[in-house]
């Protein structure tokens, strides 16, 4: 359990520093946007593209990984949708609802957290299996995000193809194709070019966290001025922190994977919703409000689901829980 925490904490100490930075005016709202844009459009995509192109891909590990993210991933949406339709939630709440509930933050969050707990045995698959297996996932939560949204918009103006348009142009998207096909016919990069994605990749994970947590500092707590919106916010966070993460741990163990595959699908089922989910939310006309606070509460309910997902798929944990079910 300490090396899970090890491999955790850095990652919210970067937030922590980066919420600090803002408050004391180190960091200003105007510069942490700019700096998430810098990694959105440079750095994550530089250090998915080069994982991804140096390796020797694993396309066996990758579907296993895949397919048990993507059972536990319909079967949140599906609990999701149940509880809104018994809560009767209006079309607003039900589409931030849905999102919130199982679109989580995988470039900025869960990446590092899996790099992070690699072991020097374990580090080359480890990064290579990781990145591979977030580009599906990112694509899934973008395509799932829309559908849901648009399906619960309300009788407004759409601004749908601008954002189809969005995806498609999505920088993880591109660069991870890009690096399946450098991969694939097994081009060896330039050294300059090699060394030049090196560069920018070490900036990417530290950068996105301070920027992560000088943007949380522009949310508050203030939205929580309802009993409806306080309780379907901790649903969400629990459906998000806890559920999804059981959901990946059960479809894990009844395929079969190993404990490093596992390891990243629970993670990555793991991490709190995503800061993206809060934009969409605006385009859409959707609950903003949930939006808002169901990233703060699932960030809290993370910090004690990753280290949990990272113990139980420690070698020796794993092995015991595949015999034990």
């Amino acid at each position: 359990m300490i090396a899970a925490f090890n491999a955790v904490l850095p990652v919210f100490l970067l937030m922590v520093l980066g919420f600090f930075l803002f408050h004391i005016r180190l960091m200003t709202g105007e510069f942490a946007a700019h700096l998430n844009r810098l990694v959105y459009w440079i750095g994550l995509p530089s250090l998915l593209f080069r994982e991804i192109a140096t390796q020797t891909l694993d396309w066996g590990s990758v579907s296993n990984i895949l397919l048990a993210f993507f059972l536990a991933l319909s079967g949140t949406i599906l609990i999701a949708y149940a509880i809104s339709f018994f809560q009767k939630m209006d079309e607003s709440t039900t589409g931030s609802f849905v999102q919130a509930a199982y679109r989580g933050n995988l470039g900025f969050i869960g990446l590092p957290i899996v790099l992070y707990s690699a072991t020097q045995a374990t580090q080359d698959r480890m990064q290579s299996l990781a990145a591979l297996a977030m580009g599906p996932a990112a694509i899934a939560f973008n395509l799932i995000a829309v559908t849901v949204l648009l399906r619960h918009q309300p009788k407004t103006e759409s601004k749908t193809p601008s954002l189809l348009f969005s995806m498609l142009t999505n920088p993880l998207i591109i660069s991870g194709f890009l690096g399946i096909a450098v991969a694939t016919l097994k081009i060896k990069l330039p050294s300059f070019l090699d060394r030049s994605f090196d560069e920018l990749s070490k900036m990417a994970v530290p950068a996105a966290l301070l920027g992560l947590g000088a943007s949380f500092a522009s949310f508050g707590f203030e939205s929580l001025n309802s009993r409806n919106l306080i309780r379907n916010t901790l649903v969400c966070a629990v459906l998000k922190g806890l559920i999804s993460p059981l959901l990946g741990l059960l479809s894990a163990i009844l395929l079969g994977l190993d404990a490093l595959e596992a390891r990243i699908a629970i993670v990555y089922l793991a991490t709190p919703t995503a800061i993206a989910s809060f934009v969409l939310a605006g385009q859409f006309g959707s609950n903003e409000k949930l939006a808002a606070t169901s990233i703060i509460v699932s960030t809290f309910v993370s910090i004690v689901s990753l280290p949990l997902g990272l113990w139980v798929t420690g070698d020796d944990v794993w092995q015991w829980l595949c015999q034990v079910i």
